[in-house]
């Protein structure tokens, strides 16, 4: 059977071959949009997940003079636009700059993901973000760092490609627009026609901004690479930093970086691929003198490697590791997420936070829940039981003879009078005038007394009241004078307070 990708069995787009084989290289391809005749394109395979097809390279920062062609543009071929992809429906677009003509070392590099497809012969709008007057790449839903891997903002609207031109006259913005869907000769900024020649447009660049909405001609950038008013130019600030590095006219800003010689990679994904996850995985050794090396094993090869997976992708770690013993075991790679299963001892291990933890088993669990809801049954009962005894206390407390602050004035209660005759030891009734608070006993009380000025005897406490419950008290003091400073009726808070009669 033919691979999918080739003359005689074309496949839609880039994505559609990573779907059909996931072990798809870089390199050029058949595709076909719909026309007469299948497309040439080169493919990206790993970048972003791939699926990106190439279709416009420059090896300078001017934009203007650069042509388009049916021919496919190859990474290192000579610089110009596809016109024979510009029915390729645009999810991604995809920008790469480098100082040198190396696509691994890119200064900047940068994806706008759209709101909805359009086709790459449209790229260039005044609508969706775009203003009339500075038309460009617009209706963008977010922009993703390709050097961190991270999506920097979703507030970006525009990267304005040059001033406006009415559509009819076919200059500018239009004009790039149609280089995309047949060729032009001397590129989007002139005239095209045999004999006269002149340029129709000084700008044309490609922008990003992390704090604007809109970036490029007019606005700072992030990042830009191309012709702002004559001045055409390639800037870029630290890798992953996130300010505006570049100023208008081509002119730096804070830690940015003017470059006037640049080469620049243009990249369009129609779909996103299937492929989610990379037969990868790694592990670390410890080496006898204490270094830690880190292996990888590739696509299931056996013979490791060294280095590390990708940290911000999934994995696919392939079936379960089924050891005899013990001895066998610890052969076994430490590699994180590996399943591995123990044939002597009956249980499976997961790798996880670098130890080999046993995965439970059903019957294991269901016993240990049911002895957890055992137990669980025995607290509720003890608890039960405590609230019960708990309530019964509370009633006792409850009980008017010792509630708080209850007036007795006027009364007499059996207990009380029962409480004096032993403190007083001798016959005597007393009526209390109010009961004690939680400070300790109020003032005053009435006793026996033979005049109305006469100072009351006191009382020695023995132990301090607790909760407002009286415990006990001392014998009355033989005097009508206080003679001993350690005498008193009142608990803590109200220590030797003198009493008057009612």
């Amino acid at each position: 059977k033919t691979p999918i990708g080739e003359l005689f069995s074309p496949a839609y787009d880039c994505s559609k071959i990573l779907d059909h084989n996931p072990e798809a290289k870089d390199g050029m391809y058949w595709i076909d949009l719909g026309g007469t005749y299948p497309k040439q394109a080169y493919c990206d395979m790993i970048t972003d997940g791939g699926g990106y097809m190439l279709f416009g390279r420059t090896n300078t920062s001017v934009t203007w003079t650069v042509p388009s062609s049916n021919d496919a543009v190859e990474p290192y071929g000579n610089p110009h636009w596809a016109s024979h992809l510009g029915d390729a429906p645009i999810l991604d677009l995809r920008i790469q700059m480098a100082r040198t003509e190396d696509l691994s070392k890119p200064l900047a590099h940068w994806s706008f993901r759209l709101q909805t497809e359009r086709l790459l012969k449209n790229l260039m709008i005044v609508d969706h973000g775009c203003a009339q007057a500075t038309p460009g790449i617009g209706n963008i839903a977010y922009v993703k760092d390709l050097q961190t891997e991270n999506v920097v903002t979703t507030k970006f609207r525009c990267s304005v490609f040059g001033g406006y031109h009415n559509p009819a006259t076919g200059f500018g913005w239009t004009m790039m627009n149609s280089c995309l869907k047949k060729p032009c000769r001397r590129g989007f900024a002139f005239f095209d026609h045999d004999v006269i020649k002149f340029q129709t447009d000084h700008s044309g660049s490609f922008s990003y901004s992390v704090s604007g909405s809109i970036s490029g001609i007019y606005q700072n950038s992030t990042a830009f690479v191309g012709c702002d008013k004559t001045k055409c130019c390639g800037c870029f600030g630290p890798a992953g930093a996130t300010g505006d590095y570049c100023g208008t006219d081509c002119k730096k800003r804070r830690n940015g970086t003017i470059v006037k010689n640049v080469y620049s990679w243009f990249w369009v994904r129609s779909s996103i691929p299937k492929k989610v996850w990379s037969k990868c995985m790694d592990y670390k050794v410890t080496t006898p003198n204490g270094d830690t090396v880190r292996y990888k094993l590739l696509d299931g090869n056996p013979t490791p490697e060294k280095g590390r997976c990708g940290r911000k992708e999934a994995l696919l770690n392939d079936g379960i590791v089924v050891v005899p013993d013990d001895e066998t075991s610890k052969k076994v790679p430490k590699v994180p997420g590996l399943l591995k299963y123990r044939k002597d001892t009956k249980e499976l291990y997961v790798r996880a936070n670098e130890s080999w933890c046993v995965v439970a088993q059903e019957k294991k669990v269901m016993k240990k829940l049911n002895q957890l809801e055992r137990e669980k049954t025995e607290l509720k009962q003890i608890i039960e039981n405590m609230n019960e005894t708990l309530n019964n206390l509370l009633s006792i407390v409850n009980d008017p003879m010792f509630a708080e602050s209850i007036i007795l004035s006027g009364q007499s209660y059996y207990r009380y009078d029962q409480l004096f005759k032993i403190w007083i030891e001798r016959i005597f009734t007393a009526k209390l005038c109010w009961r004690a608070t939680r400070d300790g006993w109020a003032v005053p009380f009435t006793a026996s007394a033979t005049t109305r000025n006469q100072q009351l005897p006191w009382l020695k406490l023995a132990v301090i009241f607790s909760e407002g419950m009286l415990q006990s008290l001392g014998k009355v003091a033989a005097t009508n004078k206080l003679q001993d400073p350690s005498y008193s009726l009142f608990a803590t808070k109200k220590i030797c307070r003198r009493l008057k009669p009612h």
